[in-house]
């Protein structure tokens, strides 16, 4: 007897237990969209990686990696904060041809060039598609709050 009460109760658990997990997932929130935010979180991963490769193979030369914190970092610290509105357009812009930027006699480009006293210049126009740079500004992004 004491045995069919016991399978009663955890029966009983495993009830409670699922429909508090299914109210928890329902608030609110179809499971299409509870999907929707797990594939939306998937590919921010994804996006992630895929910039820090890009990183990897295009910027390690001459930039350490955000999220070492190396003495250049501050040059990442809150960048997309330093730069001109639209912010992440300025930033593909300067990446693709900085001369070009400067040339076009945006302030903030030439700036850059005094500050850090480089003739470098970014030409990243034919090396990148508008994903990889997309990517590499998620990648930026997320390294930099590390």
């Amino acid at each position: 007897m004491s045995f069919q009460i016991l399978k009663l109760l955890i029966v009983l658990l495993f009830a409670m237990i699922f429909a508090i997990v299914s109210m928890s997932c329902n608030d609110n929130q179809p499971k299409n969209k509870i999907l929707a935010d797990t594939l939306k979180a998937k590919n921010f991963a994804t996006n992630y990686t895929k910039g820090k490769l890009i990183f990897d193979k295009f910027c390690n030369g001459c930039h350490t990696p955000p999220e070492k914190k190396a003495t250049d970092q501050i040059m990442f610290d809150n960048l997309f904060e330093k730069l001109p509105s639209p912010f992440e357009e300025h930033f593909i812009k300067y990446i693709k041809n900085s001369k070009s930027l400067k040339d076009a006699g945006d302030n903030f480009a030439k700036e850059l060039s005094k500050v850090y006293n480089s003739t470098y210049e970014h030409n990243f126009a034919d090396k990148l598609t508008d994903e990889e740079f997309y990517n590499l500004i998620v990648y930026m992004k997320v390294a930099t709050k590390r």
